[in-house]
């Protein structure tokens, strides 16, 4: 990647990959990182209810059924022998006509949320850095508790489309389809190794209902046929997706807190090339500077030796800055690079003072794509510098 500047300097950069761990922001008090992962699943006597009723009120319209089937067959089969009864004695009389029984009830097929078993959920719970337990004994334990899936009547939405005629002219036609508000909502608790509560919420982002569609039909009576064919299937899919949606935020909220989490970081190294100004020094930084990420990467220690000589390099470089003299050797588009690097380096010695500085440097200089490069550094590193504070 190249940055062209007004001046002849060639700014250049090379991307260097630093893979660290990402401490927690609340680290827990245990002696070894393993956790108990439990699910409750709070509504399933709820749902064994409702299909115990549901079960027991088709039951019952059934045996009605069965009842109204069988008095019209005998009301009919005694319609019949006196039927009988009169031919045989020579008169005459319409033959009796059978009412057809009605059609066999069906049972409810409204959606009922699905009874995930706890398995189903513990297993997709994960902290980076610890290990599972299979029992809570005396080791940190994690619960989530589902309150299971919900949705309202879907309601229909019609939307125009702006179809181009063969003559040119534009036609708006209407499709419809379903809108169905749903949510699964749920709640989380984190108890510590002394069996206190070290974390509890009811996660409210989980209560709003959110908004699923169906596709688009052309009419009304299309997009009925396909619901009542398929809104069980519908119902069933956004009932797994919006779980596994929330389990999935629900990791990302416990390894924002207690993991140690695998990362990488991606640190650009600045140099520049020029015919008339010699960028010999700039040239030296950029070797020892990769040389020092790439030691920070095998865990090597020494890292900091190659990064401090790229540091010696760049405070030399911008103490002869001239920012506002765009033919200068060390411009302002040279300048703010080299403050960007030592950002970085910085950074990554653990000098935070002085990396906040260089990147104060960058905005005083006020180049716009140099200030937020400067932008980003600032948030990665606050961020890290305050889960590196909360470890000591």
């Amino acid at each position: 990647m190249f940055y062209s500047c007004i001046s002849a300097q060639k700014i250049y950069d090379e991307n260097m990959s630093v893979q660290y761990t990402r401490m927690p922001l609340t680290p827990l008090k245990t002696n070894e990182r393993v956790f108990f992962p439990k699910a409750t699943i709070a509504y399933e006597e709820a749902i064994k209810q409702q299909q115990q009723l549901e079960a027991q009120q088709h039951n019952k319209a059934i045996a009605e059924w069965k009842i109204q089937c069988n008095k019209i067959e005998s009301e009919y089969q005694a319609a019949w022998k006196v039927y009988q009864s009169y031919i045989e004695k020579g008169k005459y009389m319409d033959p009796p006509v059978k009412q057809p029984c009605p059609p066999e009830p069906v049972a409810n097929q409204t959606y009922i949320a699905r009874v995930y078993t706890p398995t189903e959920i513990t297993t997709r719970l994960e902290i980076d850095g610890f290990n599972k337990a299979l029992a809570a004994d005396s080791n940190i334990r994690v619960e989530v508790i589902l309150l299971g899936f919900q949705y309202n009547k879907p309601t229909l939405k019609i939307t125009e489309k702006s179809i181009k005629q063969k003559d040119g002219s534009v036609t708006k036609v209407p499709y419809y389809q379903y809108e169905i508000q749903n949510k699964h909502p749920m709640s989380l608790k984190v108890i510590g190794i002394d069996n206190t509560v070290v974390f509890e919420d009811n996660l409210t982002e989980f209560n709003t209902f959110r908004t699923a569609t169906t596709d688009l039909f052309e009419s009304q009576a299309a997009l009925d046929v396909y619901w009542n064919a398929n809104q069980n299937k519908f119902l069933g899919d956004l009932d797994q997706t919006t779980t596994n949606q929330n389990l999935t935020t629900i990791n990302i909220m416990l390894n924002d807190k207690y993991g140690y989490s695998p990362r990488t970081y991606n640190v650009d190294v600045f140099s520049v090339k020029e015919k008339k100004h010699g960028y010999d020094d700039f040239e030296r930084a950029f070797i020892a500077a990769k040389d020092g990420y790439r030691r920070l990467n095998s865990g090597d220690d020494t890292y900091k030796e190659s990064l401090g000589k790229a540091i010696k390099e760049w405070e030399t470089a911008v103490q002869q800055a001239d920012v506002n003299n765009r033919k200068a050797r060390i411009n302002a588009n040279v300048a703010s690079v080299a403050y960007l690097n030592l950002a970085e380096a910085y950074m990554w010695m653990g000098e935070y003072n002085k990396a906040y500085t260089a990147l104060d440097q960058v905005n005083l200089i006020g180049k716009g794509k140099y200030e937020r490069e400067a932008s980003s550094i600032k948030s990665f590193m606050d961020d890290y510098k305050k889960r590196e504070e909360a470890n000591q």
